[in-house]
């Protein structure tokens, strides 16, 4: 087993306070004062219009999860803590991941240009940098260019017309494609869809149960994928370069949780983790890492975070909160959807489970 020479927790939020016993795990003495005002929190959410779930663990093994609201409103089927949201962003960490252990692997190199994988004709692939692509300071836009896009070179050529909208490099600019050039790159380089890929490099099925590429299941299908506010457009629903790398995967709560435990304890070395979570560049909420943020929490200190946000409604927040061994994530589908200017609901509970964890990790500390 591989450790980690420092603690990872994710921060995700609430699911409601509507399952069965035997779905909630056995809570150690010292979470469990907790866990009925989290539920607390959970059930004040769900009356505001909250869907989604909680998974929370601690020094490794999950604690709390919860499932709250309707996986689909309309045909009243509850959600439940195995149903799969989809993660949006979240997925550009698992992206990050998949390229550490094929740099492990010695496939790769985070610091030569681009065009040594991907070799078009492109200026800006001369010069742009695996490294620069995963901590966003490549220059690229956040545009969606992929979306739509079935084939490979459909998808690059689509990425590649956007280069005229570079901005300077070296400095922090959140672009999905980026992300997606990073699945070719990785398919170019493996010959295999980057699905596989992702699955032979890191045994995601494995480590995150359940858990679903957004081309393996039934998207419309609410008994195995919650349904977001508004309907994913028709054009989305099949496999696609813009569902991929920089967002392409479902997990539920805890599988994503588990997923994180896995990383830090078997998928990468310890060396491959340090360079995972190393800043890279300032933006508003932090520094850059490789897929995710270093946040500077005024009493927590810093936190490892992973976000995700999709404007018809779905959200994602993992967090890490370093040296308390807490680890929790909050997945909704329930908003907001783009234009409502309310904050998303990983804020609102990721913000309250934070608040819990202030005096949580102080007792720890004190013991």
């Amino acid at each position: 087993m591989r450790l980690l020479c420092m603690s990872i927790s994710l921060v995700a939020a609430a699911c409601a306070p509507n399952i069965s016993p035997a779905e909630t795990p056995e809570i150690s003495a010292e979470f469990s004062r907790l866990a009925t005002r989290l539920d607390s929190i959970i059930a004040q959410e769900e009356r505001t219009g909250f869907a989604g779930q909680v998974a929370i663990a601690l020094d490794d093994e999950i604690v709390f999860t919860r499932a709250a609201g309707f996986a689909d409103a309309e045909h009243h089927v509850p959600m439940r803590t195995d149903t799969l949201i989809f993660a949006a962003s979240v997925f550009k960490y698992v992206t990050a991941v998949t390229v550490m252990r094929a740099v492990e692997d010695g496939e790769i190199s985070l610091n030569v240009p681009m065009n040594t994988f991907l070799q078009t004709d492109s200026a800006e692939l001369d010069t742009i940098t695996l490294q620069d692509i995963l901590s966003h300071t490549s220059g690229l836009g956040s545009s969606y260019a992929a979306e739509s896009e079935t084939s490979r070179d459909g998808a690059l050529t689509a990425i590649l017309a956007t280069f005229d909208e570079r901005a300077d490099p070296g400095v922090f600019r959140y672009s999905n494609s980026a992300y997606d050039l990073v699945g070719i790159m990785l398919e170019t380089v493996y010959k295999a869809p980057f699905e596989n890929v992702v699955e032979n490099l890191t045994g995601i099925h494995e480590y995150a149960v359940p858990f679903a590429f957004w081309s393996e299941i039934d998207l419309l299908d609410p008994h195995v994928r919650a349904q977001p506010i508004r309907p994913t457009p028709p054009e989305l629903l099949n496999r696609n370069y813009g569902t991929m790398a920089a967002g392409g995967g479902l997990f539920s709560a805890e599988s994503l949780v588990n997923w994180q435990i896995a990383v830090k304890r078997e998928i990468l070395t310890p060396e491959s983790l340090q360079m995972l979570f190393t800043p890279r560049a300032s933006m508003r909420i932090g520094d850059a890492t490789f897929g995710g943020f270093l946040v500077d929490h005024p009493q927590l200190g810093t936190v490892f975070q992973a976000r995700g946000y999709e404007d018809r409604g779905e959200n994602t927040l993992l967090a890490d909160v370093l040296d308390c061994g807490l680890t929790f994530a909050v997945m909704t589908t329930a908003g907001p959807v783009e234009g409502d200017q309310r904050p998303a609901y990983r804020e609102i509970i990721g913000n309250q489970i934070f608040d819990l964890a202030l005096e949580f990790c102080a007792d720890r500390t004190e013991h």
